[in-house]
C-alpha cells in the first residue's frame, strides 16, 4: 500500500502511530526499518504522540489551574518552612532549623512527621546534614513515602573538607511512621549537591535528579525507584552538544512518562533560547533527542512543566506564570505572580488512598 502513496504521506502516517506499533512495523521493509530509527523521525513521532496530543489517555490532568477566591486572615501555622514537593494534593514541607518534616493537606490541617533518627559517624565529630529530601507515592503499598539523604559533615570542614558516605532513609508513612529502607551510598555515585532546585522531578513513583560531574562520572540523570528502592543512572548528551554545565542550567520535567530536560544559559542579560531534550530510554545515553527549541526571548526565566494540551508553563523574570505554545511559538502571560522561582510543579496520579491520614 505504501508504494501507492507519496513518501511524505507515509512518513506522516507512521509518525502518528504509537511506539509499540512502530516496533512491529520495523520488519515490513528495510526502508521502514531505517526510517523509524532516525532521530528526526523519533522526535517527530514523540511530538505527535505526547506534546501535541490533546487526547490524553490519563483521566486526571497533570496540571490544574484554580483560583482561590476566599482570602484567609489567619497567620501561617508554621514559619521557617520550605516546600519540598507536592504529590496527590499533599504538600511536603521541611523545617530549615530543626529539620522536622511536615505533610500538609491544604484543605485541612498541618500534621507533623516525627524527625528521623540522627545519624552519627563514629570516626568524626560532626552533625547531621540533610543533603536531599523527597516525597512521593508508592502505588504498590498504597502509601506515601519520604526519602532523606543524610551526611555527617566534619566540623573542621573549613580546614579540610571531609564528607563521609551518604545514608539513604526511606520512610513509609501509613498510620504510624515506619522506616522501610536504610543503606549507605557512595557519594561519588550520587552527588546530591545540585546548584538549583529545579534540577529534580518526581513522576509515578520515580525520583529523578540532575547530578553534576566528578572524578568518576560525567553529568548524568540519577533515578530512584521508591517502590523497589533501586538506583539507575543515565549520562547526559556530550557537552559539545548541550554545552558545559558551568555555563548552562538544566531543568528537569516529565513529558508523557519520559524524562525531559530544558537546557539554557545561566547568564541571561540578553535574549536567550531554551532547548528541550527528552530521554526516550532510561539508561541509554544515545536515546537523548532534542525535541524543539524555544527562542529568542528576553523575559523568560525558567521552564516549569508541560500541561495536558502540550503547552509549556514557564516563569518570567518578574515571577509571573507564562504559557508557551509550541504550535504557534507564542507566549501568554497568565497574570499570576509570586516570588521569583517560587512556582511548584505539583504531581498527581489521581490516587486518593491514604490521604485520610493527613486530614
Amino acid at each position: 500500500m505504501s508504494s501507492c502513496l507519496p513518501e511524505e504521506v507515509v512518513v506522516n502516517i507512521l509518525s502518528h502511530l504509537p511506539p509499540k506499533s512502530l516496533l512491529r512495523f520495523r520488519c515490513v521493509s528495510k526502508t521502514w526499518l531505517a526510517l523509524i530509527g532516525t532521530p528526526d523521525f523519533v522526535s517527530k513521532n514523540l511530538i505527535n504522540n505526547s506534546i501535541l496530543n490533546t487526547k490524553s489517555q490519563h483521566p486526571y490532568p497533570p496540571f490544574l489551574l484554580a483560583e482561590a477566591r476566599e482570602k484567609s486572615n489567619s497567620p501561617p501555622p508554621f514559619l521557617g518552612l520550605g516546600i519540598v514537593s507536592s504529590c496527590n494534593g499533599i504538600l511536603c514541607l521541611h523545617g530549615h532549623f530543626q529539620g522536622d518534616v511536615y505533610l500538609w493537606n491544604p484543605s485541612s490541617s498541618l500534621q507533623l512527621m516525627p524527625s528521623a533518627r540522627r545519624i552519627y559517624c563514629p570516626r568524626t565529630k560532626g552533625f547531621d546534614y540533610v543533603l536531599g529530601l523527597e516525597f512521593g507515592f508508592d502505588d504498590i503499598v498504597d502509601d506515601f513515602k519520604v526519602v532523606r539523604f543524610l551526611d555527617t559533615l566534619n566540623t573542621s570542614f573549613m580546614a579540610d573538607t571531609d564528607f563521609v558516605d551518604v545514608e539513604l532513609e526511606v520512610y513509609r508513612l501509613g498510620p504510624g511512621l515506619e522506616k522501610q529502607f536504610d543503606t549507605l551510598l557512595d557519594l561519588n555515585m550520587l552527588n546530591i549537591f545540585v546548584p538549583y532546585e529545579r534540577a529534580k522531578v518526581y513522576d509515578d513513583g520515580f525520583f529523578y535528579w540532575w547530578v553534576g560531574p566528578n572524578k568518576d562520572y560525567d553529568e548524568r540523570i540519577v533515578s530512584f525507584d521508591c517502590r523497589n528502592e533501586v538506583f539507575r543512572m543515565t549520562p547526559l548528551p556530550d557537552k559539545s552538544v548541550i554545552g558545559h554545565w558551568h555555563e548552562g542550567c538544566r531543568s528537569l520535567m516529565v513529558l508523557n512518562g519520559f524524562v525531559a530536560m530544558a537546557v539554557f544559559p545561566i547568564r541571561r542579560k540578553k535574549k536567550v533560547s531554551f532547548s528541550i531534550w527528552v530521554l526516550l530510554e532510561f539508561g541509554v545515553k544515545e536515546s537523548w533527542t532534542r525535541l524543539f527549541r524555544i527562542g529568542h526571548y528576553f523575559d523568560l526565566e525558567w521552564p516549569l512543566c508541560f500541561c495536558k494540551n502540550g503547552e509549556l508553563f514557564m516563569e518570567n523574570r518578574e515571577g509571573q506564570l507564562v504559557l508557551y505554545d509550541p504550535f504557534t511559538q507564542t507566549t501568554k502571560n497568565l497574570q499570576l505572580s509570586g516570588f521569583t522561582k517560587s512556582f511548584l510543579n505539583a504531581q498527581s496520579s489521581g490516587v486518593q488512598a491514604q490521604t485520610n491520614i493527613l486530614s
